[in-house]
């Protein structure tokens, strides 16, 4: 089994210019909004500031500059972590959950990560949830693997999602339900408005959830501004 450091992002959540937030080594982090809300955007720009990374894209269309892809699981576990960053797309013929299964249990296995899932629904379901995701999740902290899921319906992924947060981004959300789980979580918010890119953040330490300005973006694909890292 092999442990090798990580590296700290240092995502900064501003409001008024003054708010700033530090994802630790093994914090969870979830990211919500309605497809187009900026959620993947601010997926990638977290990633962006580790050494090793895994981001496991179910849609099969996430890019990120020097970071190559591996198609299906096999694929995954035989490159990774020789090769520390890296995307994992769908295999032909792969089942969803067995591919993420396959995907999380190898990352658990290898622990000092950061783990990102570019929409859950579909690949995860909140009554069935995968084991190697769930280890991930819930037992995942000690090993040093920094959990960052996104999805576009909270109401539809399993609690832990949205429970073990210490950091949650919200987007803008079309349904009443999602909301309605989002305030089950954190409480009353003030909704970002559509087509901005404002988000609403929120950690367990926080009176009251921060708005916050739009995420910066660069190029045409919206490729991540480089976070800072910090070697523990």
């Amino acid at each position: 089994m092999s442990r090798r450091a990580s590296s700290d992002a240092s995502p900064r959540a501003r409001g008024d210019g003054s708010g700033e937030a530090r994802i630790l080594r093994g914090q969870r982090v979830a990211i919500v909004g309605k497809t187009g809300s900026g959620k993947s955007v601010a997926l990638r720009s977290l990633l962006g500031g580790y050494s090793r990374a895994v981001l496991v894209d179910p849609k099969g269309r996430a890019s990120m500059d020097g970071w190559p892809v591996a198609y299906g699981s096999a694929d995954f576990l035989r490159r990774w972590p020789a090769e520390p960053r890296l995307i994992v797309r769908l295999g032909p013929g792969e089942d969803r959950r067995g591919w993420l299964d396959r995907i999380a249990w190898h990352v658990y296995r290898h622990g000092e990560t950061a783990f990102g899932v570019d929409e859950v629904v579909g690949v995860v379901s909140p009554y069935k949830p995968s084991a190697g995701f769930d280890a991930v999740q819930t037992q995942g902290r000690e090993l040093g693997i920094t959990a960052i899921v996104c999805t576009q319906r909270p109401k539809g992924v399993p609690p832990t999602i949205l429970s073990e947060a210490d950091h949650l981004l919200v987007f803008a959300l079309n349904r009443r339900d999602d909301r309605r789980a989002i305030e089950d979580t954190i409480g009353p918010y003030p909704p970002p408005p559509d087509g901005t890119y404002r988000y609403v953040y929120w950690a367990p330490a926080l009176d009251k959830p921060i708005e916050c300005a739009p995420l910066p973006l660069r190029g045409d694909r919206g490729a991540p501004a480089p976070a800072e890292e910090r070697t523990p």
